[in-house]
């Protein structure tokens, strides 16, 4: 590590000009240590001048403070306690909304779970069922919406506690199931819609409704769905937060505030191209394409209907 000098005027010269209450209240308790003239003088610099260190925890405090040779000597390690606030039981508006994730996770979990049973029953008995494509998007779709249903568990916790107590890989497995009941619902929607088409539009067409190709349309969306999420799921994490630190100079103990949250942590750069390409991928193209497959289901439908009328007036 750089080694530097600590002098009220190189301090200066570095252009810190606000003060960082923790830094000197690390230095508060030096004079309990057994300081040397020359550290002395350096502490009392420190407590006139409006510096810091710009560190952002307790470590990089240590390592900022180690970096001086004129503290390399000093017994400066800490005992660190780590605490966590309270819980936001008591926080009515808080909880009226965990109490709405709950009911939502109920009647979720419990509605597709009746619908796959039941899709399930039909497709065992009846061959005509089971190979229909229609039924596998909606098989399917019951699915993702089951699994769209499991974070929330996990999101009721995080709002009572006020942290995050999972880890990482949950987290990542936390916002990949939290947004592929979003993307890939639409995806499989518009497959539906185009199914449709075919069917009514052009129903000779019997290839791209058959079993392995539904199959494979359904592979192809979610590794479409997948590849769209993928910065969000590698820069998602399990993020440290200090939100408060204290030194208590009777124990020698630097006692902090530290939670856990579940953040994307995407840079402002990408979180915009990311945001754009979901918006205009995941909902619009969706969109669009799910309209112009109605219309022309319509207006086909419409054609037949003409077609049945005069075909009953003719002689």
């Amino acid at each position: 590590m750089e080694k530097r000098n600590l002098t009220k005027s190189s301090m200066s010269a570095a252009g810190h000009d606000a003060p960082d209450p923790l830094f000197v209240q690390l230095f508060s308790i030096f004079p309990r240590c057994n300081l040397t003239e020359e550290q002395q003088t350096l502490v009392d610099n420190l407590r006139m001048t409006s510096g810091t260190l710009g560190a952002e925890t307790d470590t990089e405090y240590y390592q900022e403070i180690s970096a001086y040779p004129e503290f390399s000597d000093m017994p400066r390690k800490l005992e660190i306690v780590n605490v966590l606030p309270f819980s936001n039981h008591d926080n009515t508006h808080l909880m009226s909304f965990a109490a709405f994730y709950a009911f939502l996770f109920i009647v979720g979990t419990c509605g597709n779970a009746s619908i796959i049973a039941i899709i399930n029953h039909l497709r065992e008995t009846s061959r005509k069922a089971k190979d229909n494509s229609t039924m596998i998007y909606i098989w399917v779709l019951c699915l993702v919406d089951f699994a769209a249903m499991l974070p929330l568990p996990m999101t009721i916790m995080d709002q009572v506690l006020g942290f995050w107590m999972f880890g990482t890989a949950a987290c990542k497995l936390f916002r990949l199931l939290e947004h592929i009941g979003k993307i890939f619902s639409t995806f499989i929607l518009v497959a539906l819609s185009v199914d449709r088409y075919f069917a009514v539009c052009h129903p000779v067409y019997t290839q791209i409704r058959a079993k392995r190709t539904v199959y494979g349309i359904l592979l192809s969306l979610f590794a479409l769905t997948f590849t769209l999420l993928g910065p969000m799921l590698y820069y998602a994490h399990s993020k440290e937060l200090i939100l408060r630190q204290k030194v208590n100079e009777h124990t020698q103990q630097l006692i902090q505030m530290r939670i856990f949250k579940c953040v994307d942590n995407l840079n402002d750069k990408l979180f915009v191209v990311f945001t754009l390409y979901i918006f205009v991928l995941a909902y619009v193209a969706p969109l669009l394409l799910m309209v112009r497959n109605v219309v022309s289901i319509r207006e086909n439908a419409s054609d037949y209907l003409i077609k049945i009328c005069l075909d009953s007036f003719s002689p």
